[in-house]
């Protein structure tokens, strides 16, 4: 942040040269521009003709019967909750949004995945903008003002890689949350079922009194139920939204006992009970790994530490003024040190792979 405020305030007493003025400049339009697309997505505002037809439907429901009423109502509190949570009614660029939902890459479709999982407004090419300006404004500041290009490019990199972490992070606390509510879940059920309720009564009763998420996804169950999509399809779309094995294994128990009959409490029972047994044996498993997880994070951050520490703590040569890490990124001078700087990452890269391998067990 100093060496920033200085450059500032030499650019505006007049020290810098033009092309580094002119990259300060481009920077300020990167953040300005970051900005205007962020407020634009947020703010989007719906047109008069487009409330006008809107107005038809807004006038049907004094004609529709009282069953179509209460679904309808139910729709709009959705919608009004969502609106509440900051729901855009556009988008800045609907042709790349477009785009990129209708794409086979796998990195987006995950992520658009994980963005509705956790009942996030954003959109998959909003988190993607966000990537691309962070990366290119830090790159232009670090990498162009300061010129320290590897540097910028590497903290470039990590910047665009913040907001697509953040969904990622998000969507693992959400699964970790369904996951330790499904057992209880399933108990609740089976006692349910057990004290003489439906298999549509116990899950509206998870749905009303259960915890967020797992309320929220029995809530869009019960929707898709009562505008007649049948039980078993809409716990298939509610398996395929939550991606969770063991959920899955649920479901199947149950869409087999509805197909060929049953008594399917004693099911959700058994089904309750491998799930907090698989839950502890993870827990076990988790505990005993700790060790090789910190020896994985301790042996990939120890040479980067030391490299930072060493660089800081040593002086320049007063003959050539190189610091102590000069050999590395010296091409010209040292043709090996850039090839070795590139061998010591993948080296690192491919090691925290292993020990990630070796202590990932499956249960």
């Amino acid at each position: 942040m100093v060496p920033l405020l200085g450059l500032v305030q030499a650019s505006a007493v007049g020290a810098l040269d033009p092309v580094s003025k002119m990259m300060l400049a481009g920077a300020v339009v990167c953040a300005v521009l970051l900005f205007w697309i962020l407020k634009s997505t947020f703010s989007a505002p719906v047109s008069r003709s487009t409330l006008r037809r809107l107005q038809t439907y807004v006038d049907r429901e004094e004609n529709l019967s009282p069953l179509e009423r209460l679904v309808e109502r139910a729709e709009a509190d959705t919608a009004a909750s969502r609106r509440g949570r900051g729901q855009r009614s556009g988008d800045l660029l609907p042709t790349v949004t477009k785009w990129l939902g209708n794409s086979r890459i796998r990195f987006l479709n995950s992520l658009s995945a994980d963005l509705a999982r956790i009942g996030s407004n954003w959109r998959a090419s909003e988190i993607l903008y966000m990537g691309i300006f962070l990366g290119l404004l830090v790159f232009l500041l670090v990498g162009v003002l300061l010129k320290r290009a590897v540097l910028g490019l590497g903290l470039g990199a990590v910047m665009f890689l913040v907001p697509v972490t953040w969904v990622r992070m998000q969507a693992k606390r959400w699964t970790a949350r369904f996951e330790t509510q499904l057992a209880d879940t399933l108990l609740l059920m089976s006692n349910a079922m057990s004290a003489g309720y439906g298999f549509q009564q116990a899950m509206a009763m998870v749905a009303r009194e259960g915890q967020p998420p797992m309320s929220d996804e029995f809530t869009k169950m019960n929707q898709e139920v009562a505008l007649g999509v049948t039980a078993n399809d809409a716990l298939s779309h509610m398996s395929e939204r939550v991606e969770n094995a063991d959920f899955t294994l649920a479901v199947t128990a149950i869409q087999i006992s509805n197909e060929v009959g049953g008594e399917l409490a004693p099911i959700l029972r058994t089904i309750s009970e491998t799930i907090r047994e698989r839950v502890r044996i993870r827990g076990e498993i988790r505990i005993l790994t700790t060790q090789g997880r910190v020896t994985g994070l301790g042996l990939t951050a120890l040479p980067i530490f030391m490299f930072f520490l060493l660089n800081a703590a040593t002086s320049p040569d007063p003959a050539t003024h190189e610091r102590y890490a000069s050999p590395l990124f010296n091409g010209k001078v040292y043709p090996y040190g850039p090839k070795l700087v590139v061998t010591g990452v993948i080296m690192q890269i491919i090691g925290y792979f292993f020990i990630s391998r070796i202590i990932n067990i499956e249960v």
